[in-house]
């Protein structure tokens, strides 16, 4: 310690500036502040540091009004009249029979249900209030879309986009008579995918005007399901288009397309069938047009007929007599109408199918590409970019739709680093993997590496039974494990196989989901997640549930649903401004009705929570 007379002398500067200081401090209780007090008075900051200090004093004291401020203490406990209400929900007879995970945590305070993130407690803890079998593990459905949501929101920033292409290029050679003689060949033109979800018929007409704009002439069309210029999205390891864990059955229809770089109009066609006359066969339209066939031998019988209105839909593959023919059959009333959302087989034949069509009607000449060898000379003709991630989460959470989640999930681990591959460590090091496996042999001793979850590539391995899915999706799950551990959330009893909830190998945990969406709230650009979720009484999936409560225009949660899997996890504001995370997952409860009820039941009372009330 520097004896007290080898301090400087106070001066005006410097009392000016300790005192605007002492006001920061005592209008902000900083301790950084009162240290930066001590550190002038006392000489420890030199003045000669300090070019204007003054103004650094004024700039000390404004840039922590600009930081978050602090809540008060964070609770410890549920109110004890919610936590009654709670436990006596729990009691109910209604879901004995299933198994209830419930896990809520105090995330800070919110002036309103809109305000994100909410200002976190003075500690900046995160405690957990009440909990129910929280760690074990439950079938999450689609609440396994919040994780697909936050991880590729932290991977790729809520402003990334997606951009579709149109490549053109150029024949190499042509088998001779395939085109007329002294006739330049037709162009090539090449749609690529890059993994927006979002691509319509429309946004393939507004492309097809460029091109028409931009080339004139003859065009073969074409269409790949790669990223340009190279790199494969399919779901699975061999370029299979199905997570693991999906049914026979989820392949027909809208919620269960086949993954790929390359979706138009989500993979999917709706097929309406109305009632005709009295045994006359049932009115069939596609919208828009099916690229598959449909068989409906369905019949216009009375509406007294018990058999009115049973259709059942079927499609064969390739081994089927009919191959992938649509079928239906069964019996309708007269003027009776069935809908339902189909899934389009083949995406990347469809897109073409659909570029060919939109070229033909901006008046192009569209020609057979047989006859035509090679291709030369590549040029980016079109480009369209996709809506922004923040609008594309929207899609994704509040209307629930699984091929958002897959797409999302496999384009987001594009972004990572590429994995090191032998010849790369072969040119760094010079040595071979022949060497290294010769040097292994010469030594007895066995060593057990843990898997490398963020590692590129990484798949399920004995060492791993976390991770179920393979090639791109085991890629992105590997680096979502390693996220979830950065950011404070429990991994055990985690094990993911997709990016929408629909396959049946995915398992969650309650208090996992909760942490998730604490994690969230401290995420760059998080808001783009709270504002994607669904919000009581208001939109997506909540629209209809938790009316005339004080859930309503409060809770902004994602749903999960299907067999007797039901689930509910999101955000809710109590009615003294404390934001909760709450995560509730049931299996096994026959009456999903009755579970979503419940489920709307707690979230009112959380709702309703006072924790001032004595």
């Amino acid at each position: 310690m520097r004896p007290e007379d080898a301090r400087p002398k106070a001066t005006l500067t410097g009392l000016l500036q300790a005192r605007c200081l002492r006001f920061a401090g005592k209008m902000l209780s900083g301790s950084l502040v009162y240290a930066l007090v001590y550190s002038l008075n006392s000489g420890l900051i030199p003045q000669k540091i300090m070019k204007k200090p003054l103004l650094l004093a004024f700039r000390l004291g404004f840039s922590f009004i600009a930081s978050p401020v602090y809540a008060s203490p964070a609770p410890r406990v549920l109110p004890a009249k919610t936590r009654a209400q709670i436990e006596a929900l729990l009691r109910h007879p209604g879901v004995q029979s299933g198994h209830i995970g419930l896990a809520i945590v105090a995330l800070g305070r919110a002036t309103s249900p809109a305000q994100f993130p909410a200002a976190p407690y003075d500690t900046r803890a995160q405690p957990l209030l009440f909990e129910r079998d929280s760690k074990k593990r439950f079938l999450p459905a689609s609440n396994m879309k919040l994780f697909t949501a936050a991880w590729t929101l932290a991977q790729l920033g809520p402003d990334a986009r997606f951009t579709t292409r149109i490549v053109q290029t150029e024949p190499l050679a042509m088998r001779t008579g395939s085109w007329p003689a002294n006739t330049p060949y037709p162009g090539i033109v090449t749609l690529y995918g890059d993994g927006d979800p979002s691509l319509s018929s429309a946004d393939l007409g507004e492309m097809a005007s460029q091109i028409v704009a931009k080339n004139p002439g003859a065009i073969i069309v074409r269409a790949s399901d790669t990223l340009y210029p190279s790199g494969a999205m399919n779901a699975e390891d061999g370029g299979a288009r199905y997570p693991d864990g999906w049914t026979l059955d989820d392949a027909l229809w809208y919620y269960g397309p086949p993954v790929s770089s390359l979706a138009v109009n989500r993979n999917q066609v709706d097929v309406t069938l109305t009632g005709a006359a009295l045994g006359e066969p049932a009115l069939v339209k596609s919208e828009p047009e099916a690229p598959f066939s449909i068989f409906a031998p369905v019949i216009t019988i009375p509406k007294t007929d018990p058999r009115a209105g049973k259709l059942q839909w079927t499609r064969g593959d390739d081994q089927t007599p009919l191959g992938q023919t649509l079928s239906i059959s069964g019996f309708l009333a007269p003027g009776e109408t069935q809908s339902e959302g189909v899934a389009v087989p083949d995406p990347r034949a469809w897109a073409q199918s659909l570029l060919g069509s939109a070229l033909r009607e901006k008046g192009a000449t569209v020609v057979n590409p047989e006859g035509f060898f090679g291709q030369k000379d590549a040029t980016v003709l079109v480009e369209h970019p996709s809506p922004p991630l923040s609008v594309l989460l929207q899609r994704f959470l509040k209307n629930s739709d699984n091929l958002y989640g897959e797409m999302l999930l496999r384009r987001a681990a594009i972004s990572l680093p590429r994995e090191k591959t032998a010849s790369d460590e072969t040119k760094k090091t010079g040595i071979t993997a022949a060497d290294s496996k010769a040097a292994e042999s010469k030594t007895s001793e066995t060593k057990l590496i843990a898997p490398n979850l963020a590692a590129p590539g990484f798949s399920a391995s004995p060492q791993n039974l976390q991770i179920v899915s393979t090639g791109i999706a085991a890629r992105a799950h590997g680096a979502m494990f390693s996220w979830l551990s950065q950011n404070g959330v429990p991994t055990a009893g985690l094990r993911f196989s997709d990016g929408s909830g629909l396959s049946r190998y995915n398992l969650i945990t309650p208090l996992a989901t909760a942490r998730l969406l604490g994690a969230v709230q401290k995420l760059k650009g998080g808001s783009a997640f709270y504002d994607a979720l669904p919000i009581a009484g208001v939109d997506g999936t909540l629209k209809k549930r938790m009316k005339n409560s004080a859930a309503e225009n409060n809770v902004r949660a994602k749903t999960g649903s299907f067999s007797v899997v039901s689930t509910l996890s999101g955000y809710v504001t109590t009615r003294d401004g404390q934001r909760l995370a709450v995560s509730i997952l049931s299996n096994g409860i026959e009456d999903g009705d009755l579970a979503r009820r419940w489920q709307n039941r707690v979230f009112a009372a959380l709702a309703n929570a006072d924790f001032g009330a004595k």
